[in-house]
């Protein structure tokens, strides 16, 4: 199975529900000004009325028409709500500590290039730490065992190793 494919169909049931609801009323409201216009021009163009057989059709197409916003307006909503998802929890992990992971957004979701971008400059900030991390066990290593000077690389070592930075090989999917 692939691995950035989401399974959830209502990530952020909140705002997707309510894309939806515009969506969809947006299709019913538009379809019925044009049948009610078609009322309203059929009679005097053709001279005859609409049956009720011709309601009916109209009625539903309309409804196959109501399937398929929703439809296309649920895919939509997930281009949106699922990268919006997947960079919280990919920032909930960096307050937390964890910049080991990337954030994986599927090749047609919104918001793909700025999650590239976060990407990127989570690496450099891995590298950075790694870098700090390497300079603290180095400065520790040149002081001697007792002393102030002592106590607060230890503290800066301890600070710095409170951050995870090692990649994981099977690198978990944020999206």
């Amino acid at each position: 199975m692939d691995a950035n494919r989401r399974h959830l169909h209502l990530v952020d049931r909140h705002f997707q529900s309510r894309y939806l609801a515009v969506v969809v009323m947006s299709v019913v409201i538009m379809l019925n000004l044009i049948i009610g216009l078609g009322f309203f021009f059929v009679e005097p163009l053709f001279g005859r009325q609409l049956t009720v057989l011709h309601a009916a059709l109209l009625g539903l197409a309309e409804l196959i028409l109501v399937v398929i916003a929703y439809y296309v307006g649920m895919r939509a909503s997930q281009r949106v709500a699922g990268p919006v998802y997947a960079m919280v929890h990919a920032i909930e992990r960096l307050a937390d500590g964890d910049f080991r992971g990337q954030l994986h957004l599927r090749h047609d979701d919104y918001f793909k290039a700025f999650g590239e971008e976060l990407n990127g400059s989570l690496e450099r900030l891995r590298e950075r730490i790694v870098e700090l991390q390497r300079s603290a066990d180095e400065l520790a290593a040149t002081l001697p065992d007792d002393g102030p000077s002592r106590e607060v690389a230890e503290r800066l070592r301890g600070q710095l190793a409170a951050f995870r930075t090692e990649v994981k090989a099977d690198d978990e999917t944020a999206g």
